[in-house]
């Protein structure tokens, strides 16, 4: 199947490290349309460490991912082709600030 066959985009990625227990924001739509293709959730530390990983329309947020990564590890979700539209974003929240590193890869839908 390629690569490309849900969405026309350029592949893009953004990192953010989680600094603290609050919820952080990983990647807003841009341009009001991305599909999230993978989301790699890095653990730099000796111990696990747990995270929740939502989808936040503006006012709602809804649970894609709740788990632990082990200790000096990396934790992969995919996605065929998770959309994002309008203003809607993908957020994270970990249990210990400053371990946990999280990579989303989307593409672009208004890039062709």
């Amino acid at each position: 199947m390629s690569d490309y066959a849900h969405s026309n985009g350029i592949s893009q990625t953004v990192a953010t490290l989680l600094t603290n227990t609050s919820v952080a924001t990983l990647l807003t739509s841009p341009n009001n349309a991305a599909d999230v293709t993978e989301i790699a959730i890095a653990n730099e530390s000796g111990s696990a460490a747990t995270i929740t990983i939502d989808r936040y329309d503006g006012s709602t947020a809804r649970t894609i991912f709740k788990g632990t990564v082990a200790a000096n590890d990396t934790l992969f979700i995919n996605f065929d082709a998770y959309r994002l539209l309008g203003t809607h974003s993908i957020r994270g929240t970990a249990g210990t600030g400053n371990v946990l590193t999280c990579h989303v890869s989307y593409k672009d839908l208004s890039i062709t």
